[in-house]
């Protein structure tokens, strides 16, 4: 299987007749939203939690990138809205080869190794509970079921995939688990720690996706293959019965280059399910969805600056998935609203109720005014030079709504700020170009500002890899435009690497001098070594008409679908500041407590910011702005779900910012 592995130079000669220099994509070494929360979120599996009780549901629909620890014991699947295809509902959990962190695991190699787990909590299936307390038998017909899928999306070429193809000597492993009745001593010796058995009772090989739905007679409206487990072993009706799904994975790298080691063999699951009273064709569920993360308003950009947003810019229609998973036909209703920073409505839509035929049969909802909502009637408007407006999904059975609520709603933040995007903030895979020849490579990235305007700096979102290879000195550049395609260059310079900052983990290079741009300009990078530089590629935004890499001494427009992560600031100048770290005199720091805080959260930060001239943000993991309003000394965390968050603190001097935990 390809893994965004080095395509030969003959391969290349065959197939594009330009053996000196490609494009490539490159593994990812790590998770930047896994590592932005630490090894404090992991719990350990076992029984010492309150057991559950039947049902047991999660289509991993609720907010956060780790799985909800109500339900789970464990914290090393990837809870994301980006990998899956045509998943059945928003969200899915995704087991790859990296731990809790985001980082590869420390004993990966290139033969099968243990890699992710995704543990449940300790479950009572020995018993019921209501309407009367009686043991649970064989004759309940208790039934375990899940989606799951193999990663690397269904395209025709390795350089459209989304994320990576798990090989044939890898696999997805489902284990029961039971515990006998005796324990185990802990390390200190004074805990007993009950013992679980671990039982396999299914497992699937790696294949590609194209693979996968032609050994299961899947068509392309479900490409997630819904597997039915009956629970008959008597050991199983047990007081603390758990479930689990493990990972084999491998590396893939030459001994001669290991730094193209990165994360590998991606499966994704979506609803898991396990209750009484089923049989093996109970493999409809009783619920209308949102399947897929909806887009933003903007049609070429994820986020540009509001000086440069003309109503032009706006999508005339949306473009939703919405699936009814039920077996039969449901009155389902939509609408969405857009509302400003101040919670005001500036737009809205009702797209009224329609009966809609079950997603086994006719796919995703087709209903015009449910599946491309119209955008007239939308006002945005600002004074501010940096504004979010929050668009807000609504799709459930008409009525009184369906069993599952969270995946009945989708948020979208649509980000105004002084810098041009096209990608989303997530990488899929990494990119760079390789001369196998000269080593002299360049990309560059073309915008098309509104006015012209002034570029003061430039982000990139740069993967880490294997022995931090990647961290080396660079150039980055700045051409204008000839015949489309880069021509002058306005700015060039080497620049040092250095961890990102914000939540995203882009790094921000501030140009030494302003650059004048106006009509059409690219943003890069040039490289004249043996090093490549590994960038985030944003799979899921395709730009590729806008990405420029020079080969055989000419420019050429990409032919990899998605988007290299490379940012250009516009606008006024000013001063980038680093968050104030530990190492800040001691009246400049930014102090929080309680953390993990439950209800309040309580801030201590420089004298000279007050309510009158300093804001306060709180942003999620994902990058949504969740609060913005003037500092204060306290924060009330009660409406925010268990996680980690970013606070963030602007005033007229600097900016500083902390993390924090909700329990």
């Amino acid at each position: 299987m390809n893994r965004y592995r080095i395509f030969l130079a003959i391969i290349l000669t065959a197939v594009t007749g330009v053996p000196q220099a490609q494009e490539q994509l490159t593994q990812l070494r790590h998770n930047p939203q896994l590592q932005q929360t630490g090894p404090e979120h992991r719990q350990k599996s076992g029984s010492t939690v309150q057991p559950l009780t039947l049902p047991f549901t999660d289509d991993f629909s609720r907010p956060g990138v780790y799985p909800d620890s109500a339900l789970w014991c464990d914290r090393t699947a990837y809870i994301n809205r980006s990998f899956g295809v045509r998943p059945p509902s928003v969200g899915i959990a995704t087991l790859d080869a990296l731990d809790a962190t985001g980082r590869i695991y420390p004993h990966a190699k290139k033969t099968p190794f243990p890699a992710d787990t995704l543990t449940s909590r300790p479950i009572r299936t020995d018993s019921l509970f209501s309407p009367i307390a009686r043991p649970i038998t064989a004759a309940d017909s208790l039934y375990f079921s899940f989606f799951y899928q193999p990663g690397g999306g269904l395209r025709n070429h390795p350089w459209e995939g989304l994320g990576d193809v798990p090989e044939g000597t890898d696999s997805l492993i489902l284990e029961f688990g039971y515990q006998p009745g005796d324990s185990v001593l802990a390390s200190d010796s004074v805990t007993l720690i009950p013992r679980v058995e671990w039982i396999p009772v299914w497992s699937g090989g790696g294949m590609s996706l194209k693979e996968f739905a032609g050994t299961f007679h899947l068509d392309t409206t479900v490409l997630f293959r819904q597997v039915m487990i009956p629970l008959t072993d008597s050991r199983f009706f047990n007081h603390a019965f758990q479930f689990r799904f493990r990972n084999l994975a491998s590396l893939e790298y030459t001994d001669e280059n290991p730094t193209w080691a990165g994360n590998v063999d991606y499966w994704n699951i979506d609803y898991v399910r396990l209750d009484r009273g089923r049989g093996i064709n109970d493999t409809f569920i009783d619920d209308i969805t949102i399947a897929l993360q909806p887009d933003g308003l903007l049609k070429r950009y994820t986020a540009m600056p509001w000086s440069h947003f003309q109503t032009s810019e706006l999508r005339s229609n949306l473009s939703l998935k919405l699936a009814n998973l039920s077996n039969s036909t449901k009155n389902a209703m939509y609408r969405y609203t857009v509302t400003n920073p101040e919670g005001q409505t500036v737009g809205q839509y009702d797209g009224g109720s329609y009966n809609i035929g079950y997603f086994r049969r006719n796919g995703y909802q087709s209903y015009a005014p449910h599946a491309t909502p119209s955008l007239s009637g939308i006002q945005l408007a600002t004074n501010a030079d940096t504004v979010d407006f929050r668009i807000t999904h609504i799709h459930q059975e008409a009525g009184s709504g369906d069993r599952n609520p969270h995946n009945d709603t989708a948020v979208h933040i649509q980000r105004f700020r002084n810098y041009f995007a096209y990608d989303d903030g997530t990488p899929e895979a990494g990119y760079t170009v390789v001369d196998i020849n000269t080593y002299n490579t360049a990309m560059a990235l073309q915008f098309k500002p509104s006015h012209p305007d002034t570029l003061r700096a430039v982000s990139m979102y740069i993967n880490q890899v294997l022995d931090d290879a990647n961290s080396f000195d660079f150039t980055l550049c700045v051409w204008n435009d000839k015949n489309d395609m880069p021509g002058d260059l306005l700015y060039s310079r080497p620049v040092s690497q250095q961890s990102g900052t914000n939540i995203y983990d882009f790094q921000l290079f501030y140009l030494e001098e302003a650059v004048a741009v106006s009509g059409t300009f690219y943003i890069g990078f040039k490289l004249s070594g043996k090093d490549f530089l590994n960038v985030g590629f944003d799979q899921n935004n395709d730009h590729s008409a806008e990405v420029r890499y020079f080969s055989s001494n000419k420019w050429q427009t990409s032919f990899l679908s998605g988007t290299p992560m490379i940012r250009p600031f516009v606008g006024d100048a000013w001063n980038p500041q680093p968050a104030v770290t530990h190492k800040a005199a001691e009246d400049e720091r930014l102090l929080l407590h309680p953390n993990p805080a439950h209800s309040t959260l309580h801030i201590q930060a420089p004298t000279h910011m007050t309510a009158e001239n300093s804001t306060m943000e709180v942003i999620s993991l994902t990058g949504q702005l969740l609060y913005r309003g003037a500092f204060s000394r306290t924060l009330s965390t009660e409406q925010l779900p268990a996680g980690m968050y970013l606070l963030r603190i602007t005033g007229d001097r600097h900016t500083i910012q902390g993390k924090f935990i909700v329990r």
